[in-house]
């Protein structure tokens, strides 16, 4: 309906994720910001779905969790 509400799907490299425990950190910390968020540990991607996907947001929230941030996957 006119564009409101569209969603969009952008995947990103984060290093240093090697367990369930790090693939969730970084999970909650995007879900804060009303997104959702998939983690493949073996690819070291982070698939993320919402309404406005800002790549600084991102990157700042991955960072805070204590991983690399290495930007989208093209």
């Amino acid at each position: 309906m006119f564009g409101f509400g569209k969603k969009e799907t952008k995947v990103f490299k984060v290093d240093g994720m090697a367990c369930p425990r790090c693939s969730a950190a970084v999970k909650t910390a995007l879900e804060k910001l009303k997104l959702k968020a998939d983690i493949d540990l073996e690819k070291g991607t982070v698939t993320v779905c919402g309404a406005a996907i800002d790549e600084n947001t991102i990157q700042g929230a991955v960072e805070a969790c204590g991983f690399d941030f290495k930007g989208e996957v093209k």
